[in-house]
């Protein structure tokens, strides 16, 4: 059950809240409607920049002022983000690198835009844009990968990226640099048959350069594969006239992967091992084989013999 005091204290308590509120409010209105003085940030927006022409990085971002006004329009522009548009081709002249705007001009950019009356204290004396050119050109395309393929499969030809290059474009300084762009890191595993996937390009840190197309897709072929063994005889080159060898071996086994499909096509015709007589060890006697010609799509290709002993007839 309620009290007797409780019913009379309420009452006070209500009346004193709404006479504190009163009064702060008086305070607030008392207090902002005085002219006062306060210093305000606002950044800068550079528009209309000639097509041929981009601000370098070194530009300033942002000015600070002391502005004097009424409380209430301070408390106003304190609390809302305010930006200054610097209209560049309105103070560009042909050929121009560094355009120069006296304090004159950035007080009245800031006076007109930011619907001030009485500014002082800015922080730049003057405003100086760098420009730079704006250069582009046509670079390769990089593609970052960590792919595996299934037990049996392999890849099949080279990952075809489309387009293979991209154009960029950006201040000349930073476009020198840049020989090439990566992708995102493309990740699959166990890949058993073709697949195209649409990658992101990683763009460059300065966001001034452009680039055109941002994504590249890439098509990856694979195929089942199985072992193969051939033997193939050894032909030597660059034999002195007159001289006679006998090779021991004669011919070389060997081993890889060719596709599925490929496999009842190949003969010894295509492929050529040859050792070379004017490469020859001395000392030992023998020659160190090699393969100069095989078919492209083959994978692991090994020779089971490394070299080649040899007897000399005269």
């Amino acid at each position: 059950m309620v009290s007797e005091n409780t019913k009379n204290k309420n009452p006070k308590i209500k009346s004193f809240l709404f006479f504190l509120l009163l009064a702060t409010l008086f305070w607030f209105l008392t207090k902002f409607s005085r002219d006062s003085e306060a210093t305000l940030t606002t950044t800068l927006d550079y528009i209309n920049i000639p097509d041929s022409l981009v601000l370098t990085n070194d530009n300033v971002k942002e000015i600070t002022f002391d502005v004097s006004g009424n409380g209430f329009q301070l408390l106003s522009h304190k609390l809302r983000k305010t930006s200054l548009k610097i209209d560049v081709s309105a103070y560009y002249k042909e050929e121009d690198s560094i355009i120069v705007l006296p304090l004159q001009d950035i007080q009245k950019l800031i006076l007109k835009q930011l619907n001030l009356s009485d500014i002082k204290n800015i922080s730049e004396t003057e405003l100086m844009l760098h420009l730079d050119k704006n250069a582009s050109k046509r670079i390769p395309i990089s593609l970052q990968s960590h792919i595996s393929f299934k037990d049996g499969y392999f890849q099949k030809g080279k990952i075809k990226i489309m387009p293979d290059s991209v154009d960029i474009s950006g201040p000349s300084e930073e476009i020198d640099t840049i020989t090439f762009i990566p992708t995102q890191l493309f990740k699959r595993k166990d890949v058993s048959k073709g697949l195209t996937e649409t990658i992101n390009l990683i763009k460059p840190q300065n966001k001034k350069v452009v680039l055109n197309p941002k994504s590249v897709s890439i098509r990856i072929e694979a195929e089942e594969f199985s072992q193969m063994t051939m033997e193939i005889p050894v032909e030597v080159i660059n034999l002195t006239e007159g001289t006679e060898l006998k090779l021991f071996p004669e011919s070389i086994e060997i081993t890889f992967d060719v596709s599925i499909k490929d496999f009842g096509n190949l003969t010894i015709d295509d492929f050529k091992i040859i050792c070379d007589f004017s490469e020859r060890i001395e000392e030992g006697s023998f020659m160190i084989p090699k393969l100069i010609k095989h078919p492209e799509n083959l994978q692991h290709l090994e020779l089971e013999t490394k070299k080649v002993e040899f007897l000399i007839f005269k």
